[in-house]
């Protein structure tokens, strides 16, 4: 039952993340981007998430 609620917990926390990163940056589109191939754009959101998870995953411990 805890593994399924820190997930939930880590579901919700990266979709945050997603959204401060959209927020942060208003002169374009974080998905646009990426699918015009902007691997800067890619790697940082790549970069969030994975570290995200990193804390997440270090939570349930």
């Amino acid at each position: 039952m805890h593994s399924l609620i820190w997930a939930g917990y880590g579901f919700l926390l990266l979709l945050a993340a997603y959204f401060i990163f959209e927020f942060l940056t208003p002169y374009f589109k974080i998905d646009e981007q990426i699918q015009k191939d902007n691997r800067a754009v890619g790697f940082i959101s790549l970069v969030i998430s994975v570290s995200l998870s990193y804390v997440v995953g270090a939570c349930v411990t």
